[in-house]
């Protein structure tokens, strides 16, 4: 979702998730089904949450001006953990290798380095 709110703009930008795609729909046109969201699907609701509260809080972090004073807000709080949970399932990935002495103090404790 993140990647998709970064790539705003772009002539390549690939389609929303869906869940995103359907929530994005009903802001703007209403219930599909007509009947009130007690007759949707089961789990619908919450996922279609899930889907806003992270592309808002992320839509919001990704245009301040100033993030640093952004994160620092007190009406900011609930995006900003969001925000740093986004950034960490984006990033868990790019973990910076162990120096000599980390790897030196994993063998001492587990004998693996």
């Amino acid at each position: 979702m993140a990647e998709w709110v970064d790539a705003a703009g772009q002539e390549e930008r690939p389609p929303p998730p869906p869940e995103l795609a359907l929530y994005l729909k009903i802001k703007d046109w209403g219930d599909p089904w007509g009947a009130g969201w007690m007759k949707w699907p089961a789990g619908l609701l919450g996922r279609l949450r899930l889907a806003r509260n992270v592309y808002n809080a992320w839509s919001a972090y990704t245009s301040a001006e100033d993030r640093v004073a952004w994160q620092g807000k007190a009406q900011n709080r609930a995006a900003n953990e969001i925000v740093g949970i986004v950034k960490g399932y984006r990033y868990e990935g790019d973990e910076e290798p162990l120096t000599r002495v980390e790897r030196w103090e994993q063998w001492q404790v587990t004998g693996n380095g």
